[in-house]
């Protein structure tokens, strides 16, 4: 399914490509800036794989960093840093990486493009209401913003926190420890209770879902409840 993923998606940037192409002559008859386009794949990369980490690689090699206007083109920037990160959860944590970086050490061509690349990559990558969502692919963000030499340290106050919260609690890596009340009103640490198994339940007061899982964990024989 991943593959079929893969293959339609550098299909789908294939034709855009060629539409672009033949769309932007149109354009540069009436002097209007031309379309995004992606980079054609060579055709010397047949296998999937192959097609799909020259995209990811190259996607950016048309767009020009320097250029600012480009940032209230709605139909231009926006759209484009949109497909980018959609494809990224197809490919590998390291392709993934790699692309990030290019694209956001591109951006430091200017200051405010690279401003407005942070921008974008919160509202897209870090807002939970955001379809696009994703903190793996938001942490390479942040570590490239917090690293940036060009950057005053001000403006990397909310990355670093960013950071250090995306950081915890990750999937594969080890829980933060942390402080609780129990239920006999004393005070307890997670990695020192000492149980075969530990339910860790987080919830809001106000939440009417929350209170319905907390009732039917309170109904059920744990040997532990935070």
């Amino acid at each position: 399914m991943k593959q079929l993923s893969i293959i339609l998606f550098v299909m789908l940037l294939s034709l855009t490509g060629c539409s672009g192409q033949n769309n932007s002559k149109v354009v540069a008859s009436k002097q209007s800036p031309k379309a995004f386009t992606v980079p054609e794949v060579p055709s010397i990369l047949t296998t999937a794989e192959q097609r799909v980490e020259f995209i990811v690689t190259h996607y950016w090699d048309n767009f020009d960093f320097a250029d600012i206007t480009l940032i209230s083109r709605t139909d231009y920037t926006e759209p484009a840093f949109a497909d980018f990160v959609n494809l990224l959860p197809n490919v590998p944590a390291e392709l993934s990486a790699r692309g990030i970086d290019t694209m956001m050490n591109g951006a430091k061509a200017d200051s405010t493009m690279y401003a407005h690349f942070m921008n974008l990559s919160e509202k897209y990558l870090y807002d939970p209401n955001s379809p696009f969502r994703n903190e793996v692919i938001y942490i390479v963000v942040l570590q490239n913003i917090v690293a940036n030499p060009q950057l005053d340290a001000i403006y990397k106050v909310r990355p670093q926190y960013q950071l250090d919260m995306a950081l915890k609690n990750r999937v594969g890596y080890k829980a933060t420890d942390l402080t609780y009340t129990t239920t006999r009103g004393g005070k307890a640490k997670l990695y020192g209770t000492k149980v075969d198994k530990v339910l860790l339940f987080c919830f809001c007061h106000d939440c009417e879902t929350c209170k319905r899982a907390k009732k039917y964990i309170a109904e059920r024989d744990f040997d532990t409840m935070v």
